[in-house]
């Protein structure tokens, strides 16, 4: 379980995809080439994250690359969830497939993949994930977090939690 401090802010976001010159065409992103997007990425995250807000990216982060060099460029205090194009796979900043977090007394099951059911969902928990980008509604209590779906930005728990609200 990570804890995430009640003082900090804490954003979401998934399948940014950085290096991935093919996904511009498969998600009808809109830039002429990898370069655009990766810098309008980070510009679209720096210009919502502060430097001391935590950040979990929920999977396919730098397609086959390292992150490093991306990470670098953003604001914010990151966690990340392995997805399906993340193999660097002895990369210490990466968790498993699903981590729990602890945030506002919220708990919170983030992974890359949707889920019918998770952890506590009986008791209130949401689920936060990617990979669909933008095309997957969620099943109750659920969303997808990734770029596509908000904006190319990260979204953050304010907003999740009016989401889930009007889901109730």
């Amino acid at each position: 379980m990570i804890k995430i401090p009640d003082d900090v802010q804490l954003w979401f976001s998934s399948d940014e995809h950085y290096g991935h010159e093919n996904i511009i065409k498969y998600c009808n992103r809109p830039f002429q080439n990898v370069k655009e997007m990766n810098d309008t990425l980070v510009q679209f995250h720096n210009a919502r994250v502060n430097n001391g807000d935590h950040v979990v990216h929920c999977g396919d982060f730098a397609f086959h690359q390292d992150p490093i060099p991306y990470i670098q460029q953003l604001k914010g205090v990151h966690y990340f969830v392995r997805g399906n194009h993340d193999p660097y796979k002895k990369c210490q900043i990466l968790h498993d497939q699903i981590i729990d977090i602890r945030y506002h007394g919220q708990h919170i099951v983030a992974c890359h993949f949707s889920m019918q059911s998770w952890h506590e969902q009986h008791k209130g928990s949401w689920h936060v994930f990617g990979h669909s980008h933008g095309k997957l509604d969620g099943i109750g209590m659920s969303l997808d977090v990734g770029v596509d779906a908000h904006n190319l930005a990260p979204i953050s728990f304010s907003e999740v939690s009016k989401i889930m609200e009007d889901k109730k």
